[in-house]
């Protein structure tokens, strides 16, 4: 369980940065050079676009750790995490379907899984490093999360993961056997995939909720 601590030292000891400002660097530069304006845009009118890029980069990286790890091994993980991982999913109580829509509800719950997904990436960094994918995933599920909890009524009600509840995540996580490490990262991969295309789909929502934009016809 060494890594364990490792993994939770440097959560603890990572520097911050602010995402939001990050986001605000990375998108400004191509909208200025076509307006001819240095003013950033909204993050509200970002987050779409957020959402789709973390929407590609999960889907990349699963499919490259299944490519490189499995190759035709890949079908004997299809049952695999039924009865051993539970990870946070978009349920139709949560507000974020067009039935039953509630923003705020579905804020919180995004925000949430969000959170949580953050803390398994460390465990995809640990068992499956030097990868620049892995990176990209972390560093937009952050930018997501912050993007997302600036869009909240009342952000406080996320409440932040502690050290204990980090710890407490990870200690599900096998951390013997080398198959079931990886099988553990194709789970969390598969589950993440599907919690932010569910994302996605909430905030094109939301904006077609706003907008009379012609994509949302």
């Amino acid at each position: 369980m060494v890594w364990l601590s490792a993994a939770a030292s440097l959560i603890r000891a990572a520097p911050f940065l602010d995402p939001a400002a990050l986001l605000y660097a990375e998108i400004s530069g191509d909208e200025s050079a076509e307006s001819g304006s240095s003013a950033l845009t909204p993050l509200s009118s970002k987050w779409e676009s957020l959402a789709q890029l973390l929407v590609s980069d999960v889907s990349k990286l699963q499919k490259q750790q299944d490519d490189e790890v499995f190759q035709a091994s890949i079908e004997r993980l299809q049952t695999f995490g039924s009865n051993h991982l539970t990870m946070p999913r978009i349920k139709q109580e949560h507000g974020c379907f067009k039935t039953g829509f509630n923003k705020e509800r579905c804020l919180h719950t995004v925000a949430t899984g969000l959170q949580e997904y953050s803390i398994y990436m460390e465990y995809v960094d640990e068992v499956y490093p030097l990868k620049s994918e892995v990176q990209h995933v972390k560093y937009r599920t952050r930018t997501l999360t912050d993007v997302v909890m600036k869009s909240m009524k009342n952000p406080l009600s996320v409440e932040e993961l502690d050290s204990e509840r980090k710890e407490l995540l990870l200690g599900v996580l096998p951390t013997e056997s080398k198959w079931e490490r990886n099988t553990a990262v194709h789970f969390i991969l598969k589950e993440f995939h599907h919690f932010v295309q569910d994302t996605f789909r909430a905030i094109r929502h939301m904006k077609c909720q706003n907008t009379r934009a012609k994509d949302c016809e």
